[in-house]
């Protein structure tokens, strides 16, 4: 680089202008209350040579650009075979074995999943870890993690921030064969989790609700009751879908469910009231709770249509 020294009344100005890069440059500038001498003039030379090393981009990464561009594209033009990019660009969270664990994080609102993000982003930085996530719905996450990584181990990741969301942690699986299937049935399991638990694979994992049949009588179900309050949240700025969330996760506690959502359990039973009115069912009925369960944990929603 070059160097250009400055002087007014009371202050002598130094800058260094440090390599270029394509069409940009970083310059360093030094105020001092006395003329630089020779010894400063070489101080500043090596600092902002320092510099240089943290501000350009290691070959690596430049790599690793490529890589993601690469398989940007490969989705862009609808390829699904580049298997050779996509284990180069998951290299990072895969264990020795090639494997990767995905996580279904699920929570009341956008905020506690965002909360519970940072913390695992916190955790892995500190252990120099690399992060995946990818957001499926407004309270929906799915995160990547190193197959290796124990439950227990994936659980103290979040913190205090797990009491917020509901997790449900898959089995170590091979990037290629993590799909849409896969990603509804972690989804499915998870909405059927109270606030603040997990799932381990294959506990409680419910892959009977898959079966093409069931789907399709809940569908129908989900149109006459859950999409209804859908609708009518979207419309009214109300909030009774996830309030018969809360309640059926609650087996139908009005305590419990107020807690968890912050509000009054007189709010919950006017809150109540209408979903019956709008739905046309009886929450007292256990039956029609559990119906209503089933129905949340197969609404596919945006998970669908990654």
């Amino acid at each position: 680089g070059s160097s250009q020294a400055l002087t007014d009344a009371t202050n002598f100005g130094f800058i260094h202008r440090m390599t270029r890069y394509g069409d940009r440059h970083h310059v360093l500038s030094v105020l001092m209350p006395t003329r630089p001498s020779e010894q400063h003039r070489a101080l500043i030379r090596h600092c902002a040579g320092l510099a240089d090393i943290l501000l350009q981009r290691p070959e690596a990464m430049r790599d690793r650009e490529i890589e993601v561009r690469s398989l940007a594209m490969s989705l862009l033009l609808g390829r699904s075979d580049d298997l050779a990019t996509i284990h180069r660009v998951f290299a990072d969270i895969t264990d020795a074995s090639g494997n990767i664990r995905p996580i279904l994080i699920t929570g009341n609102t956008p905020q506690s999943v965002r909360k519970a993000l940072s913390s695992v982003a916190t955790a892995l930085y500190k252990q120099e870890r690399a992060l995946a996530h990818l957001r499926l719905a407004e309270s929906t996450e799915l995160l990547f993690l190193r197959g290796s990584r124990s439950v227990h181990n994936i659980v103290q990741l979040f913190g205090t921030a797990a009491s917020g969301v509901r997790l449900c942690i898959g089995l170590p699986t091979r990037a290629e064969n993590i799909d849409k299937k896969l990603i509804r049935e972690l989804t499915a399991t998870a909405k059927t989790l109270q606030l603040g638990t997990h799932a381990e694979p294959r506990d409680g994992t419910l892959l009977w609700l898959q079966n093409p049949e069931l789907r399709k009588i809940l569908k129908i179900r989900s149109r006459d009751t859950y999409d209804r309050l859908l609708d009518h949240d979207r419309t009214n700025n109300t909030e009774l879908a996830p309030t018969l969330v809360s309640f059926t996760q609650h087996s139908g506690h009005i305590g419990d469910t107020a807690k968890e959502l912050g509000i009054h359990r007189h709010t919950v039973r006017t809150r109540m009231i209408r979903i019956e009115e709008i739905c046309e069912i009886d929450l007292n009925d256990p039956l029609t709770r559990a119906e209503l369960l089933l129905v949340i944990a197969t609404k596919e929603g945006d998970v669908e249509k990654q």
